[in-house]
């Protein structure tokens, strides 16, 4: 008898808020989406903030 799978991953929920960000960041992270959605990828604007708000909350929660 196989083994049966661990327990599902659970879904992150995304949640609208509104944060102050300064204008060079908004703009490059259009740009960064926007060239990668020209070379057929599927990067949105919410998807470059959050990955980089979990990077960077992984550095300070390692002291760093």
């Amino acid at each position: 008898m196989a083994p049966s799978p661990g327990p599902k991953p659970r879904r992150r929920q995304a949640r609208r808020y509104s944060f102050e960000i300064f204008e060079d960041q908004i703009e490059r992270i259009k740009r960064l989406a926007l060239e990668d959605q020209l070379r057929g990828g599927d990067l949105n604007q919410s998807a470059i903030a959050r990955a980089a708000l979990d990077r960077h909350l992984d550095a300070l929660e390692r002291g760093g």
